[in-house]
């Protein structure tokens, strides 16, 4: 990532291609089959919860998949206007709650799978 804006941008392009994707951020390890459990999971959002110090982070994009389906449904998804809940943009730092206040707007809530994955990131643990 060069840019604040970097993994939005990946997130969009990769949301114009049309295909299911799956996330899995640098400070995140999953659990052997985990990536597996997402990529065969129908639903349309999926995550594996990781633990932070505000508590278990269900809707992040830790590690997420977004399926075909669902970015066909909504193709504009990642586009402006956001959500007017909050004032998180498309950086980096604020990405992963642009996109849940959206989901919630819409309606949608993350299917969970279990177990969590293990996150690294000693800033939030």
């Amino acid at each position: 990532m060069e840019h604040d804006n970097s993994y939005y941008n990946l997130l969009s392009r990769l949301w114009n291609e049309g295909q299911s994707f799956i996330i899995v951020e640098h400070d995140i390890v999953v659990w052997p089959g985990g990536i597996s459990t997402l990529e065969l999971c129908p639903e349309q959002w999926c995550t594996l919860p990781y633990y932070c110090s505000v508590g278990w982070i269900i809707d992040g994009l830790g590690c997420t998949k977004f399926s075909a389906e669902f970015i066909q449904r909504y193709p504009g998804f990642l586009q402006r206007p956001f959500p007017t809940c909050c004032q998180h943009t498309e950086f980096y730092c604020g990405l992963d709650r642009l996109i849940a206040h959206r989901m919630e707007q819409l309606g949608i809530k993350p299917h969970v799978h279990s177990p969590g994955v293990v996150n690294l990131n000693e800033r939030w643990t």
